[in-house]
């Protein structure tokens, strides 16, 4: 019987952390939360003719599929997203719409967020093949992590939520793992 692990983080060793948004039989979709892209937020928009009041910054590289599509993940009040897309938590959402971008842009959101370009899919099965080899580490969403961290430390972050370093897990090949 198919379970969704979604939402929950899946860290790559040795220093990726992945939000698995939606896993559904047939697939899953998740953002990598801590790459950065060599395109500034300033600049991504002005190409979309819309006009910042925020600092700059960096945009995230989301994934490899669709990596001239724009996703934001954002906070929100409790149960009240902003617009349709994919609800991660109580409050925190992701969603590839223009009006967010340009309410980011103006510094109108309600809390933090993040601009990805990309996602990572995964067809069926695929997920679970890598899960099994070891590829990824499971955990729990934790979603402070997700917007009120650092982009630099949240996958250090993920495994101190846990108890542990990342040091604690290393994927080793046909040997035993720590």
């Amino acid at each position: 019987m198919f379970h969704s692990m979604a939402p929950c983080f899946l860290m790559a060793l040795p220093d990726t952390i992945i939000l698995l948004a939606a896993h559904e039989e047939g697939n899953a979709m998740g953002f990598v939360l801590n790459r950065r892209t060599q395109l500034s937020f300033h600049e991504l928009i002005q190409d979309l003719s819309i006009e910042a009041s925020i600092p700059d910054r960096r945009v995230l590289w989301g994934g490899p599929i669709s990596k001239n599509s724009g996703f934001i993940i954002y906070e929100h009040e409790p149960s009240k997203p902003l617009d349709e897309g994919l609800t991660i938590s109580e409050s925190i959402s992701i969603s590839p719409s223009k009006w967010l971008l340009e309410r980011s842009a103006a510094g109108e959101m309600p809390g933090n967020f993040d601009l990805l370009l990309g996602y990572i899919g995964f067809k069926p099965g695929q997920l679970e093949e890598e899960l099994s080899k070891g590829r990824y580490v499971h955990m729990p969403f934790f979603p402070e992590i997700a917007l009120n961290v650092p982009i630099s430390e949240r996958f250090q972050k993920a495994f101190e939520s846990l108890g542990h370093t990342s040091m604690s897990f290393m994927n080793v090949q046909g040997g035993a793992q720590a």
